[in-house]
């Protein structure tokens, strides 16, 4: 990826707020790289992008497939300037962002979000978000904001995934297509980089000053489990139920087959 043609889509108060751009060719993990680097007191602010990753990881540790040139692997280090900001919900917010970056590059409908952190097209995975914190040595907790968004998958790995999973190519080609099919990757990936920075950037300074709020509108407007019935899967137990929403703390609420409502801070969907 070309790095002057990703910051030509992000504004100049959002370009002032990245301190370090880390670009690789190959690397074991986006997210991995900057935890190290916050272990080493690293300034918040730092972008990590690389064309591929030999140990992509997804919520639970589950691999996130990472082939070369395919898709975006990037991560962003953070620290709010306000030590008591509540993390809460932080990825919900997240995953808002990385709607508006889709609809801002042309991708307008059917797209969805899905509690905690994936985003869908039509019921298919097409972005993943992996959110971590990190204590370093002067005790002032900052977080790695990763992102994983199909591209270009090779036709293979999406029946791997059994169908489940689609990717850019396939959507803006499937119909009047925003991207002609001779197009490179390279050229989706750049500005669809740049636009995700901006969004995230533009996210976070919101969040830190009104939390999750300002985002549960649109969150419900694009929720992919609103009065759906799931089975949700927690470290302990399976809980099946109908989800109601969610708090303004990013929580699930889920009402269970007992007429009990639980409210859901982590877990694992199942439709």
């Amino acid at each position: 990826m070309k790095l002057n043609k990703i910051k030509s889509y992000i504004n100049k108060n959002n370009l002032s707020k990245i301190t370090a751009w880390k670009l690789f060719d190959c690397i074991d993990s986006t997210n991995n790289y900057l935890l190290d680097e916050a272990k080493k007191n690293a300034k918040s602010g730092i972008i990590c992008i690389a064309e591929q990753q030999t140990k992509g990881r997804g919520q639970y540790n589950r691999t996130w497939l990472s082939p070369k040139g395919s898709n975006i692997y990037l991560s962003l280090l953070w620290q709010f300037s306000q030590k008591n900001t509540d993390p809460s919900g932080l990825s919900l917010s997240i995953a808002i962002a990385v709607i508006h970056a889709l609809k801002k590059y042309g991708i307008k409908k059917d797209l969805h979000v899905k509690w905690p952190n994936d985003i869908l097209f039509k019921n298919k995975k097409l972005a993943g978000i992996l959110i971590e914190t990190c204590q370093n040595t002067r005790q002032v907790p900052q977080i790695i904001i990763g992102i994983g968004l199909n591209i270009n998958m090779p036709k293979e790995i999406l029946k791997k995934l059994n169908d489940q999973a689609t990717d850019i190519k396939t959507i803006t080609n499937s119909q009047n297509p925003i991207i002609p099919e001779s197009e490179s990757c390279e050229l989706i990936r750049n500005p669809l980089t740049g636009l995700l920075i901006n969004e995230i950037l533009s996210t976070l300074s919101l969040f830190e000053s009104q939390q999750l709020k300002p985002f549960l509108q649109e969150w419900y407007r694009h929720d992919a489990l609103l009065n759906k019935k799931i089975t949700l899967k927690t470290e302990k137990k399976l809980i099946h139920g109908t989800v109601l929403g969610i708090t303004d703390k990013g929580k699930l609420i889920l009402k269970t087959e007992n007429g009990k409502t639980k409210y859901l801070a982590s877990g694992s969907i199942k439709r």
